[in-house]
């Protein structure tokens, strides 16, 4: 059931993410059109839209014999070998999804950048472009996953133990990609935490307050 639960939140949020890009798209080139699309009672809609996809994928993924398992011997993941047509055609489905997404967001992100560069400065600042570039960076390192994964790790290397295990380490950096770019990018991040890990001094425990410099307290006498 966890399982089946993290399955549904995973196509969720890849559904959501496109819907997010595309809602840049359209706020930064058609913001009158954006405010008809995502204003009012459309958020409501999305919203309930994403519960159901959440909802149906989890069921999905509890229908018996739908696995997705990881193989020890060789460092790969797939389908049980004892699961159905229907699991199989769920993999394959959610790999070939997943790219096109990621393809859109991509689509997405060059043109808004491209736009912003165009503009010369005069409607967008660097910050606005800084961000757009980290997404953009983001979604091309989430391609080229999955081109590995589907072109070259068995059509050219074999699906050999080593090829399984450097899709292991693909993948683990593309779970952790987003905070190494938004460091990168983002100097402000950089500084924030340079000082918290080394300009900060921690107390040692040892320091004292020394009576002798403390002033003296002036007492007045009432007679």
């Amino acid at each position: 059931i966890i399982g089946a639960t993290f399955t549904g939140f995973w196509w969720t949020m890849l559904i959501e993410m496109t819907n997010l890009s595309i809602n840049r798209f359209l706020t930064v080139l058609f913001p009158r059109i954006a405010s008809i699309i995502y204003g009012g009672k459309s958020l409501k809609i999305i919203g309930v839209i994403l519960l159901l996809i959440q909802i149906l994928i989890t069921g999905f993924k509890l229908i018996p014999n739908n696995n997705y398992l990881f193989i020890t011997g060789n460092f790969s993941w797939g389908p049980s070998p004892n699961d159905e047509g229907f699991s199989k055609g769920m993999q394959l489905v959610s790999k070939y999804l997943m790219i096109v997404m990621e393809a859109i967001t991509v689509g997405v992100y060059a043109v808004i950048l491209l736009y912003i560069w165009t503009q010369n400065g005069k409607k967008f600042s660097r910050r606005e472009m800084s961000i757009t570039l980290q997404l953009l960076v983001s979604s091309v390192y989430t391609i080229a996953t999955f081109v590995y994964w589907t072109y070259l790790e068995y059509p050219v290397f074999g699906g050999t133990t080593l090829a399984n295990y450097v899709s292991v380490h693909v993948w683990i950096f593309l779970n952790g990609i987003n905070t190494i770019i938004f460091l990168v990018f983002n100097k402000r991040l950089r500084q924030s935490i340079f000082r918290l890990l080394i300009s900060r001094k921690l107390p040692t425990g040892r320091e004292s307050v020394s009576h002798s410099r403390v002033p003296a307290i002036n007492t007045i006498t009432v007679r």
